[in-house]
């Protein structure tokens, strides 16, 4: 079982985006990683906080242990690699106490406010030919 709360003003997430499949990839692992029961569930809460969005769950491991290819961390890596094309902010996905919080940056569509640069030679600043 399942419990999510949200802390999501409008107001904060009006014109923010992240890239696609960013928030679903954090959920899966939730459900990937810990046991959730009717006695036991896991409590997901979703806050937005200043430029990011932060994803917090109870820490309730499945007995046993995963293969050692469903904890690699290459969920995680993926992530962070797709957020890298974007900004220079900050992903991080990690113990917190009793909870496992997951931190992506809430991204601003205007170009005059890109916290990365863009490359030179890209199709816009190209000569005529």
């Amino acid at each position: 079982s399942f419990a999510f709360r949200q802390n999501l003003p409008d107001a904060d997430l009006r014109d923010r985006y992240m890239p696609p499949g960013s928030l679903q990839a954090v959920l899966e692992n939730v459900y990937k990683h810990n046991l959730a029961t009717e006695r036991n569930p896991i409590t997901i809460t979703l806050e937005a906080r200043g430029d990011a969005l932060y994803v917090a769950n109870d820490c309730s491991p499945k007995p046993g242990d995963l293969a050692p290819r469903e904890r690699s961390g290459s969920g995680t890596a993926n992530l962070t690699r797709r957020y890298s094309l974007l900004t220079d902010e900050e992903v991080y996905a990690r113990r917190e106490g009793g909870q496992w919080v997951v931190r992506l940056p809430l991204l601003t569509a205007s170009p005059s406010s890109r916290t990365r640069a863009q490359p030179s030679g890209t199709a816009a600043s190209l000569p005529p030919r």
